[in-house]
């Protein structure tokens, strides 16, 4: 099992399309940093009154801005993942030897690995970018949070600074969380699928759909898979069950993606089963004659 997963390792790092996945998660969290502003402005209050609303916008958008990228860069994960697995269906009709008994486990655990492994550096460089762009701007919680714990009495209605940095902290986290479930859930997709523009196709698509579940349905979020998008990152910032409604969430995805791994190995076995059965069957009447 080692010397596959060291081997699909090696594979991947040699291939250029998986370097070019650094600079693209770069490229996404930038574009994503500057429309994340917006966002926080939609989610948020937009024309904030005295430093205890301004305080707690700030935090709105400090949240929205650490997690730049994050839903395309899981919606990255996810396909790049998916890659791994149909690349070895391509041009073929059966059962790729990889995937044939035996040795179908280290194969499977060799995709993982690797998927994973790729997920949490897309995370990493998403996380860096935004951190980075966000400590350079002159916007700073600090001064708000001075004022309003100086004069707590003028403020009775303000969130505390603890419950702002909690949200956020919160927030991040989660989003960095979801990167190595999608890229398992991409997995799935590729032994499901085994074909690559399909995979495409139906992760832009299911994409999509879950930006608007995430904009305005925001109680489905507890039992729809679901990308890092704007309107999840405002409910985990701002609802004191925003946890545990994206651990939910989290479950019910990691759930998804070990279930559609399950169903593509079984699927993948039993064909394997028959292939071996039908080529027996051949042997046997070439011998008769």
């Amino acid at each position: 099992m080692t010397q596959t997963l060291v081997a699909e390792l090696r594979h991947s790092l040699r291939n250029k399309r998986w370097w070019l996945l650094v600079p693209l998660m770069a490229v996404f969290t930038l574009v994503a940093f500057s429309m994340n502003d917006v966002a926080a402005e939609m989610y948020g209050n937009y024309d904030p009154q005295g430093d205890d609303e301004v305080l707690e916008q700030l935090g709105v958008l400090v949240t929205h801005r650490y997690t730049s990228g994050h839903s395309a860069g899981q919606l990255l994960a996810m396909l790049f993942a998916a890659g791994l697995v149909t690349r070895e269906f391509a041009g073929r009709i059966g059962v790729p030897a990889a995937f044939a008994p035996p040795g179908w486990l280290a194969a499977l655990v060799a995709k993982l690995a690797v998927a994973v492994l790729t997920s949490l550096a897309l995370a990493a460089v998403a996380g860096v970018v935004a951190y980075a762009l966000t400590r350079a701007d002159a916007n700073s919680l600090a001064g708000y949070e001075d004022k309003v714990l100086a004069n707590p009495g003028d403020y009775p209605y303000a969130p505390s600074p603890t419950e702002i940095h909690t949200g956020i902290r919160r927030t991040l986290l989660i989003g960095l969380g979801y990167f190595p479930i999608w890229a398992v859930l991409g997995v799935g997709l590729g032994l499901l699928v085994r074909r690559l523009p399909v995979a495409v196709a139906i992760g832009v698509i299911f994409y999509l759909c879950s930006v608007v579940v995430s904009t305005i349905a925001a109680p489905l979020l507890t039992f729809i898979p679901t990308f890092m998008h704007a309107g999840m990152t405002q409910v985990v910032y701002e609802l004191p069950s925003g946890g545990r409604i994206a651990a939910a969430n989290m479950a019910v995805t990691g759930a998804l993606a070990v279930l559609m791994c399950a169903v593509g190995v079984i699927t993948l076995n039993r064909r394997a089963a028959w292939e071996k059965l039908g080529a027996a069957v051949d042997e046997s009447a070439r011998n008769d004659r």
